[in-house]
């Protein structure tokens, strides 16, 4: 029990104003001796012994009325869970008291003492079992809430992701986003705090929580907040609003979550580890209030991922891009739906287009960009509920350059954000490569696939190839190369050596496939290939590769194929046994083995070294700077089709070889691309670009940033937007694409059930409405006043009081 105006409690001291009239009131009869009256004498006190009592039952009554008026004025209040505990404790401790009175009319009736004792101890009892029963209820039961109108401490906690973009219909009201019901919501919590309350309006941001000046600022800031791309962890964000609801010194505080309730906003790994439980715990006057405002999916349409053919193609050749589409619909649990046909379109920014020219650009602070043209459109069927079907669709051959561009689905449904994914694909010239071969039909063979479809020699290929027999003279020859590909490594001079060695202690980049010609004896000395163990032969069927790094840069083109890569319809019969070094980044092995299949190598520059000079440039015109050095060893050797080195391996000899084939072209992409423009980025990663001095990047929305390259080099943080971003440099335009992940637009709801188990049933409360809040204030349990009870106390008390007053003292005269 509580009260709202503890103070108005100390006018229970007026019951010492009765007791004080009754002491002053007591009177000494005067003793008249009338020996005629005397046989009155029996009469008399009886009659005394009824005025005591009477006397004694005034002054109970009026006692009782004034404490009544005092407790009624107190504002009592009772958790609406204990009243049936409080009724049951009234009714034994009315019992008790009737007993008592009982007991007490008894002994002036002259009825047997032995009834009137029995009643006397039964009511006493009985009292005294009222008495310690409410003593257990308050001493076990939690502080009772208050609804009153006195200030408090509220912090209000929106999870304003991008799921709240969301479009949903609510009170039969279609339209209404899951943000603005929020505003709604949280806008209703404001107006209904009393004068003198402190606010705090709380979003996802990485921005610190502070209470509001007044509650005008913190509608305000209700209205500027946004779905947001990057967010921060709702655990964290309501422990900084426990942290700073029990700063505020006020007595009453609540913290609350206004929420969609979905599991993107939920995560297991967040919510498991107790950490907000126990901070719920060491706070037992507060209980978290959780406002749920979302629904479940109702037929969502997603672009889950799309995946290029190659980021970076040849000039004048046509790209091709997948994508994965699904539906998110909740009725599907149920009942199987039937199919429904998403059709997907792939627009292109046209960079060419006469009115692109010196875009893009702000005029009447507007971003005004290049025209986007539809190139290609596909129809699929999928199933809402199940897997995600694959639409493939085809960019046209482009000039070299950066081009942005994006698939969409068409129609619109509940969420927009995920209808569409964007790309940048980076048109080069040809690349400078160096491919040595002991065997040169191994490296043309090789040639061959870095460049497919074009031919080897082809100038529109995407790598300009030259093949040789023999590792560069020097370190500055190598240095004219992007990289350098080692197809099973004939004996070099140690000259040569000591010039490759420079070379990639210098920048330089490396891929080696090792074969039978590799001889040990001659690398014992070279760092770049310590570690070798010796040949290694499988008993047949023999072995396969197993990725390690699904991550790898290398593996990109492999991520993304249902049911995975068959590697085990490849076998490997040998292959080199090699020992990691400490350093050593380990990205396939062989399966049933630990031994190492490819490994990425770091070649750390010794002190005063300086980089090689190299001839090619980047796109925009900048020189391609020095970086540390590296050497990606393949322990296999590929492609594997004639010479000594045939037999070691499947890999390129199977019917349907296309996994060698996209291996080796990651293994090279990934070696040339290592410190280049990142074009295709998630939600909160950093991009680093080439580029001029001095720059302007153009988000998706907002105002152009004005930007200062160091060294040619750029990089951008803070990526909190899907979309395109474009540079404009004084050496042209580029940019990249930002996309956001799949998991972050999944709309499945979690359950009741896995917030008990990640809080505690007793540490929050969940409501589907707003209004229903203020029925949850304190223990988050709805109240009941107790006002009206001690009020009707006191009328009974006064009544009674009157009709015994009136009878007493009309006796007393008699």
């Amino acid at each position: 029990m509580t009260f709202l105006n503890a103070s108005l409690l100390a006018g229970l001291a007026a019951v010492a104003i009765p007791v004080v009239l009754h002491l002053l009131a007591r009177q000494q009869p005067r003793r008249v001796i009338f020996p005629a009256t005397r046989f009155l004498t029996q009469h008399l006190e009886s009659r005394r012994s009824r005025l005591k009592i009477k006397r004694w039952a005034l002054l109970m009554l009026r006692i009782v009325a004034l404490a009544a008026l005092a407790m009624a004025l107190a504002g009592p209040q009772i958790s609406s869970a204990a009243t049936g505990q409080w009724l049951a404790i009234a009714i034994v401790g009315m019992i008790g008291v009737a007993l008592i009175g009982a007991a007490v009319a008894a002994s002036a009736g002259g009825v047997p003492s032995a009834l009137k004792y029995t009643l006397g101890v039964i009511g006493w009892l009985t009292t005294a079992i009222a008495t310690l029963w409410a003593g257990s209820v308050l001493a076990r039961g939690s502080v009772a809430s208050i609804e009153d109108n006195s200030p408090v401490a509220l912090a209000v906690v929106i999870d304003n992701s991008v799921r709240s973009a969301r479009v949903i219909e609510f009170d039969g009201s279609v339209g209404t986003t899951t943000i603005a019901r929020m505003r709604e919501v949280v806008d209703s919590m404001i107006t209904a705090q009393a004068p003198g309350s402190r606010l705090s309006i709380i979003d996802r941001s990485a921005r610190p929580v502070a209470f509001s000046v007044d509650s005008a600022t913190a509608r305000r800031r209700l209205q500027r907040i946004e779905p947001a791309a990057q967010v921060r962890p709702l655990t964290e964000r309501i422990d900084a609003a426990l942290r700073l609801v029990r700063s505020s010194g006020l007595p009453r505080m609540m913290v609350v979550l206004v929420s969609d309730l979905t599991t993107a906003s939920f995560p297991e790994a967040s919510w498991a580890d107790g950490d907000l439980a126990d901070r719920l715990s060491d706070s037992p006057e507060l209980r978290l209030r959780i406002v749920d405002v979302g629904a479940p999916p109702a037929g969502n349409r997603r672009v889950d991922a799309i995946q290029l053919s190659d980021p970076t193609p040849p000039p004048l050749t046509k790209t091709s891009i997948s994508a994965l589409v699904s539906i998110q619909d909740t009725a599907s649990d149920s009942a199987p739906s039937a199919p429904r046909s998403i059709t997907a379109e792939l627009q292109w920014f046209d960079l060419v287009a006469p009115e692109s020219k010196g875009l893009p650009v702000i005029r009447d602070g507007q971003t005004v960009l290049p025209p986007i043209r539809s190139v290609d459109r596909a129809t699929v069927s999928v199933v809402p509920g199940k897997a995600a079907s694959r639409l493939l669709l085809s960019l046209p051959p482009l000039e070299p350059g950066t081009h942005h561009g994006r698939v969409r689905l068409l129609g619109e449904d509940e969420l927009a954000i995920d209808d569409s994914r964007y790309f940048t694909v980076e048109v080069r010239q040809s690349i400078p490569i160096l491919i040595v071969a002991s065997d040169l039909d191994a490296g043309t063979d090789l040639g061959k696939a870095l460049n497919a479809p074009l031919a080897i020699d082809d100038p529109l290929g995407e790598y300009r190839i030259d093949l040789t027999e023999s590792i560069p003279r020097s370190a500055t020859e190598a240095g004219r190369y992007r990289g350098i590909v080692w197809v099973d490594p004939p004996t070099p001079t140690p000259a040569s050596l000591a010039e490759l060695n420079d070379y990639l202690q210098t920048g330089g980049r490396l891929l080696s496939f090792l074969g039978p010609n590799l001889s040990p004896a001659e690398y014992r000395d070279q760092p770049f290939v310590s570690g070798l163990v010796r040949q290694w032969r499988v008993a047949p069927p023999g072995t396969f590769f197993e990725i390690l790094r699904p991550g790898h840069s290398s593996l990109v083109s492999l991520a993304d194929h249902a049911g995975g890569v068959p590697w085990n319809a490849f076998p490997i019969t040998q292959y080199w046994q090699v020992t990691p070094q400490s350093d050593d980044l380990v990205v396939m092995q062989y399966a049933v083995t630990e031994h190492p299949a490819v490994i990425e190598r770091p070649i750390h520059s010794p002190s005063g070294a300086s980089a090689p000079q190299r001839s090619d440039q980047t796109i925009d015109g900048s020189s391609d700077r020095a970086s540390p050095g590296v050497h990606l060893l393949v322990t296999t050797p590929m492609p594997a089709l004639s010479g000594a080195a045939r037999g070691w391996n499947d890999l390129f000899a199977g019917a349907d070889a296309w996994p060698a084939f996209l291996l080796v072209r990651g293994l090279v992409q990934s070696l040339i691309d290592r410190d280049s423009t990142t074009y295709n980025l998630r939600v909160g990663d950093s991009a680093r670009l080439s580029t001029s001095q001095r720059a302007q990047l153009f988000p998706p929305s907002g105002p152009a940033i004005p930007l200062r390259a160091t060294d040619s080099q750029l990089t951008v943080g803070g990526l909190d937007q899907a979309g395109t971003y474009w540079v404009r440099g004084e050496s042209g335009v580029t940019g990249f694409s930002v996309n956001l992940d799949a998991a972050e637009t999944d709309l499945t709801r979690i359950v009741q059930d896995d917030l008990e188990r990640w809080l505690g049933a007793d540490r929050f409360h969940l409501l589907a409405r707003g209004e229903e809040l203020g029925a949850a204030e304190g223990s988050g349990e709805a109240t009941r006043p107790l006002y009206s009870l001690f009020l009707l106390l006191m009328i009974a008390a006064f009544a009674l009081e009157q009709v015994v007053a009136n009878r007493f003292y009309s006796s007393s005269r008699v």
